[in-house]
């Protein structure tokens, strides 16, 4: 067995496509040391040097297979237990393969569903390839960055994971991967159209100038989720069939994009929100939390934008709800850098009746801006200057406190829990 230890990263990955040209043959020599190159590009160095050749080869050449023979049109998801009878290869791990077009997302969902099972990762090589094929034959392949006019970028996924029992353990895992993989099609092939939905959502803010003063305000911050801040999800429309004095807000169907088609509230479910004040509250924009846990990127329940819609006489028509998760700038961004979040800031501390500028007022202010974002985000202005105000009492008096809010969809409560430093003990 060829000793690894006392060569670079370049070296072992040359003697895998050197071994691996072997088996396919020269005609595909460039295109396997593409492959190569790419398919260990994230290995680190002395992962591959505590390795088998033989091992690294056979891993690289059982994913080869699947590439070279691939239908684009479908994700070929592939999780099995080699063994020599039938693979002609053996690994004491379990092997999750997925090869797909490109798309934002795979790997992050992935890796959610096995730590959601509690499958230990022990090593994931994942690359893109930009790819020309002839129905479903490989012609040629070459690195990202190198795509021509003729080639798709599809992505490598190859995961080697805790051994796994075969049979169904096997097939559950497949199959809640292609589900999962779904959503993720659903999410990203309906991104354009959310975007088109929510320039919609802004020209329908305009009808509410008369009755709304913070119209400008929330088409900022509009513009401020697109940029980067936002992941959208789902959308869907509900249009009002009452008037309004008294809404009356239904679904229309044909609306849902990206995960609303598949996730989204009954009738019955959309009545009781109703009932309980929630489709019809006096404000132009409602944050909240969805009922659903996201399988795609991060492991969360789904946040909802909602957005009142008016016509041009100012009648309130409907709502535009955007489901998805904020991106991690938004967890470190000055609060008073987001739109409608800065001016809850400003009235909170415009009605403290602390001198400007004073102990008391910078006290304050660094209070506001040390609260979590999405507690800033989802607390009404009253809430936030009730538990900002509670903060500032206690921190004057070296007390604990801890601070709840109901959720605006009564489904959840946040809890926040202070405690001063020299007091704090892990024990």
């Amino acid at each position: 067995m060829l000793d690894l230890i006392t060569l670079t990263k370049s070296q072992i990955i040359d003697l895998i496509a050197e071994k691996l040209v072997e088996r396919v043959g020269e005609s595909h020599a460039e295109a396997m040391q593409v492959f190569v190159d790419q398919f260990f590009c994230v290995s680190a160095p002395d992962e591959l040097r505590q390795s088998d050749l033989e091992y690294l080869c056979d891993s690289a050449y059982s994913y080869w297979q699947i590439q070279f023979d691939f239908d684009a049109s479908t994700p070929d998801i592939r999780v099995f237990n080699p063994d020599f009878a039938e693979h002609g290869w053996h690994s004491k791990h379990t092997i999750v393969q997925v090869h797909m077009a490109d798309m934002p997302f795979l790997v992050d969902s992935i890796r959610m569903e096995l730590n959601r099972r509690n499958i230990g990762i022990f090593s994931i090589n994942n690359c893109v390839l930009a790819v020309e094929r002839q129905g479903t034959q490989l012609v040629n392949l070459s690195r990202a960055k190198d795509k021509t006019k003729n080639q798709s970028l599809e992505s490598i996924i190859h995961i080697e994971v805790d051994r796994q029992t075969k049979g169904e353990p096997l097939v559950d895992l497949a199959d809640s991967l292609k589900d999962i993989l779904a959503e993720v099609e659903d999410s990203v092939g309906d991104f354009k159209a959310m975007l088109g939905k929510v320039e919609t959502a802004k020209a329908d803010l305009a009808g509410g100038r008369k009755q709304f003063d913070d119209v400008d305000e929330h088409n900022a911050l509009i513009d401020w989720l697109v940029d980067d801040h936002f992941i959208f999800l789902g959308y869907e429309f509900l249009t009002n069939e009452g008037d309004n004095d008294k809404a009356a807000l239904k679904c229309v169907p044909e609306s849902r994009l990206g995960l609303q088609k598949r996730y989204y509230e009954t009738p019955e479910s959309l009545q009781a929100e109703q009932d309980a004040g929630l489709l019809d509250e006096v404000c132009v924009c409602r944050f909240g939390k969805d009922r659903f846990k996201s399988r795609v990127h991060r492991p969360a329940y789904r946040d909802l934008i909602a957005f009142k819609a008016f016509d041009k006489k100012g009648n309130f028509i409907g709502k535009h709800r955007f489901y998805g998760l904020y991106t991690s700038p938004v967890f470190v961004t000055p609060p008073r850098k987001i739109p409608v979040i800065r001016e809850k800031i400003s009235k909170i501390l415009g009605e403290c009746e602390f001198e400007v500028g004073g102990h008391s007022y910078k006290a304050l202010a660094q209070i506001l801006t040390d609260i979590p974002r999405e507690e800033l985000i989802l607390s009404s202005v009253e809430k936030l200057q009730e538990t900002s105000l509670g903060i500032f009492n206690m921190q004057e008096r070296r007390q604990a406190g801890l601070f709840v809010r109901k959720d605006s969809s009564k489904r959840y409560y946040s809890c926040l829990y202070y405690i001063p430093t020299d007091l704090y003990t892990t024990e």
